[in-house]
């Protein structure tokens, strides 16, 4: 069987006159990856900052409520702790033991913090300062109260706990009730 002549003949021309990717055709590939990596290296720098914010979230939830439960605990306990809570400085906060030679349903003025454990946030995500902003939480037993207060060492009903990316880019507030009530 033979071939057609043409196909033949334009099968040589291709073989024959390839030599290789112009310039042009090199540039545009060239150009096309660039774009692309620098959209993933941003796209990336962003999540991952947004990803830290939510751990952070997270594990100060998770504390809050820890603290809550160790209050609990400490009513029908003989332990010197009155009550358990978290301090909130620069950018790390503290899980710490309230301790009270008198240990009322207060805080009476004797008292001191015991720091029981300390975090910091991830980098690229600071506390930030907004109304009502929570400094220290105080859950004492057997409700638990909760004791709230800002910087200044004024009390609150309730507050919040203010979290962003550097930027304002994203922010992330948690909200402590009256009541003890953690909500996010």
């Amino acid at each position: 069987m033979t071939r057609p002549f043409f196909l033949s003949s334009l099968r040589r021309t291709f073989l024959n006159d390839r030599r290789g990717f112009s310039a042009i055709e090199m540039i545009v590939v060239v150009s096309v990856s660039i774009v692309l990596a620098a959209m993933a290296l941003g796209w990336s720098a962003a999540s991952r900052n947004q990803v830290a914010l939510t751990v952070d979230r997270t594990h100060i939830i998770q504390l809050l409520q820890r603290a809550k439960s160790l209050s609990l605990s400490t009513f029908s306990s003989t332990s010197p702790a009155c009550g358990y809570g978290l301090t909130f400085i620069g950018n790390s906060y503290n899980l710490i033991r309230y301790v009270d030679p008198v240990c009322t349903s207060g805080l009476g003025a004797g008292g001191s913090d015991e720091v029981v454990e300390t975090a910091a946030l991830s980098p690229g995500v600071q506390f930030t300062t907004g109304p009502n902003q929570v400094v220290r939480a105080i859950f004492i037993p057997p409700d638990p109260k909760v004791f709230l207060y800002q910087s200044s060492g004024a009390a609150l009903t309730d507050g919040f706990i203010y979290l962003t990316i550097p930027g304002g880019t994203s922010t992330s507030t948690i909200h402590i009730g009256a009541g003890g009530a953690i909500e996010f």
